[in-house]
């Protein structure tokens, strides 16, 4: 058909005018006479003269085939091997080919290419076996891979856990020398006061344990008159106390779960910091040797005696001969040139202390069996954990050891003075108590955390209040005070104290001290105990700025957070709960005291301050004494006594009309010389009793 295009077109030009051409009419059949001729010319040329194979040249049917044929053809001839004879001929008879023989040929390459397929479709199949093959080769490479890389794995465990194990057994080993090392210097120890004893250098208790001595020729008169002497003089029976070995045994008065209790072999050591002042020879001695004998070695970084201006001549050159000659290297003393007072005395110890934790005991104490460990173990916990021991009685009288109460804790009283009370119940009897307050002899602190508190306030004197002040910076700046019931350390406990303190008393002291805390963290409730000693509000208690910036840089909090989360259920002498108040007086004279055996006594006058004549009646029906003490009645009789306060102290009426103190709507209280007691009501003097309005402290 391609030839006919030209024809085409020249016909198409000859007939037609198209729009824009200008064809004259006389050449039209011209045009049509040349198309024809073209037409002829190409028909003979591609029809007719190839089936006459005398007059022309070229291939013939071979120039029919399609690229596709020639190039299978040409595939095929290139499977033999040197050129095969029969393709030789086929291409030199191509040209002798007639239109069947085309047609053969063509289905025999067609034959060729089928079986070429053919061979293409085994080959890809092959192929695709290899791939499968192959994806199993890889699947299984990769499993082994994985295997190779678990293996590794486990071998770099087991390398690690090999080398924790090493860690472990060298960390055992160490901790092994350690002990062995402990051990050989507890034995060392122990040869060192073999040594000591068998020299003669104690100058104390040649005598067995807790025998009492009575000197040889005196009688029982003059011995009782050496023991009030040595009584007046110390406070206790410091005669029987010098007849006792200065190591003496003490019962081990835990509880037994304590004593199965195991500790880290790691704990921090301390410093044990005395502070004393004329203290007896027999009892400072006695606490220092119980601190020895009871305190694991590696436990005990030293023991600081502070010798607060001592003037004994029992203390002195002799005290320094002591530590000198008789006690191990670990004692050291520091001694004051002047008089400081206890609080800044334990502050001086402190400036000398070189452990991390410090342990403050008073310098008439004996340390029990395993007191260190259940201390430091708390305490390790947490830095800004404060802790107690259970304090223990040493009898002043008899000088024998009692164990103390597991299950008491510290509290206050609204004159601000220390006071013990029952915790909530627990099962556990060996858990930590928490502890509103503290007594303050005796205690143990992180070193850094005692300043980082404000330590003591060195605006207060002496002694007293002290404990108090810290046992609420302590809770209102965020640590805690806890008592460690495994912890046992025996304290005498003196009615009077044979020590001066310099230009003052210690019951001005004390007051002093008292308004300070109070004006520093007790906000607003300071004026419950101003309520009951009015005579604070005339007192110089001087400047208390840094502590109010201590307080605010702490950022510490209010009194009230404190009365609601440390001690809930306090009695608190709100004007609500407060009906009346002062001296119970009646037309005798006589008032309630609290210090009189039969509670009466002639009432004190407005300038002799004091509280043991300071009650309270509440709304909750009880005549309550300011140290949280409240008047009963026994049962079955009608005498009156200060007792614990609750349901049964809650039966009081006061008819202030008649001026009359009832007894559950039947009987009065009648005050006489001889003391009160329950009387049935007659309106006499003795029954007409009145409050004040104002405590005379």
């Amino acid at each position: 058909l391609l030839p006919l295009l030209p024809v085409v077109s020249l016909v198409r030009a000859g007939m037609l005018r198209r729009p824009g051409h200008s064809v004259q009419v006389k050449v039209r059949p011209v045009l049509v006479l040349i198309a024809a001729a073209i037409f002829c010319y190409l028909l003979v040329v591609d029809v007719l003269l190839p089936t006459s194979g005398d007059h022309h040249d070229h291939e013939g049917p071979n120039s029919l085939m399609s690229d596709r044929e020639r190039q299978l053809g040409h595939e095929s001839d290139m499977e033999s091997k040197g050129g095969d004879d029969d393709t030789t001929r086929h291409r030199k008879n191509r040209k002798n080919l007639g239109h069947g023989d085309v047609e053969s040929l063509k289905a025999q390459t067609m034959e060729k290419v089928g079986l070429i397929e053919q061979q293409v479709l085994r080959l890809r199949e092959k192929v695709a076996s290899l791939d499968k093959d192959a994806a199993i080769a890889r699947k299984a490479l990769l499993d082994q891979q994985l295997k190779t890389d678990k293996i590794a794995h486990l071998v770099e465990s087991e390398k690690e856990q090999i080398k924790r194990f090493k860690d472990k057994v060298q960390h055992a080993n160490e901790g092994r020398d350690k002990l062995v090392e402990q051990l050989k210097n507890d034995q060392n120890f122990i040869n060192f006061k073999e040594k000591v004893m068998r020299q003669g250098k104690k100058k104390m208790g040649e005598v067995k344990p807790q025998s009492v001595v009575v000197d040889e020729g005196l009688s029982s008169q003059e011995v009782k008159k050496l023991e009030d002497e040595s009584f007046r003089k110390n406070a206790f029976n410091e005669y029987r106390s010098r007849h006792l070995p200065l190591d003496r045994d003490i019962p081990d008065v835990r509880h037994p779960m304590c004593k199965h209790q195991d500790y880290p072999l790691d704990l921090p050591s301390a410093t044990v910091i005395i502070c004393f002042v004329n203290e007896a020879w027999s009892t400072l001695l006695r606490t220092v040797w119980s601190v020895i004998n009871r305190t694991p070695q590696h436990l005990l970084k030293e023991i600081l005696l502070v010798d607060d201006a001592s003037d004994a001549d029992w203390l002195g050159d002799n005290l320094v001969r002591e530590v000198e000659d008789n006690l191990p290297d670990f004692v050291r003393l520091v001694t004051s040139t002047k008089r400081l007072g206890l609080i800044r005395a334990r502050l001086l110890g402190a400036k000398h202390a070189q452990a991390d934790y410090m342990v403050f005991l008073d310098s008439h104490c004996e340390a029990n069996l395993g007191w260190m460990e259940p201390l430091l173990h708390w305490m390790a916990g947490d830095k800004t954990r404060v802790v107690t021991p259970i304090i223990d009685r040493i009898d002043k009288n008899s000088m024998s050891y009692f164990g103390g109460p597991s299950s008491s804790r510290g509290t206050f009283h609204w004159t601000l003075d220390f006071t013990w009370e029952m915790p909530p119940p627990n099962s556990n009897p060996i858990a930590p108590i928490m502890s509103p307050t503290m007594a303050g002899g005796l205690f143990g602190i992180n070193r850094d955390y005692f300043y980082e508190i404000g330590s003591y306030d060195t605006g207060m004197d002496g002694w007293g209040g002290e404990n108090i002040e810290m046992s609420f910076r302590i809770w209102q700046c965020g640590g805690s005070l806890t008592i460690i019931p495994c912890s046992h350390v025996g304290h005498i406990f003196r009615d009077s104290h044979p020590y001066k303190i310099p230009n003052s008393t210690i019951n001005e002291t004390f007051l002093r001290n008292s308004i300070r805390l109070a004006e520093v963290w007790m906000d607003d409730y300071k004026e419950f105990f101003y309520d009951i000693k009015p005579s604070a509000r005339a007192v110089d208690f001087g400047d208390v700025s840094d502590r109010l910036a201590l307080k605010k840089r702490l950022n510490c909090k209010s009194f009230q957070w404190y009365l609601e989360n440390i001690t809930p259920g306090k009695f608190t002498p709100s004007h609500d709960v407060v009906k009346y108040k002062g001296q119970l007086k009646n037309k005798l004279n006589l008032c309630f005291d609290k210090g009189s055996p039969g509670l009466t006594y002639p009432c004190h006058p407005a300038g002799l301050f004091s509280i043991s004549q300071a009650f309270w009646f509440t709304s909750y029906n009880e005549v309550r004494y300011v140290w949280d003490s409240c008047l009963g009645v026994s049962r079955g009789g009608n005498s009156v006594y200060l007792g614990a306060c609750g349901a049964e102290s809650r039966k009081w009426l006061y008819n202030e009309e008649k001026k009359q103190l009832v007894w559950d709507n039947n009987k009065c209280v009648t005050m006489q010389q001889q003391g009160a007691k329950l009387e049935i009501c007659d309106n006499s003097p003795s029954q007409e009793i009145m409050f004040t309005g104002v405590m005379n402290a």
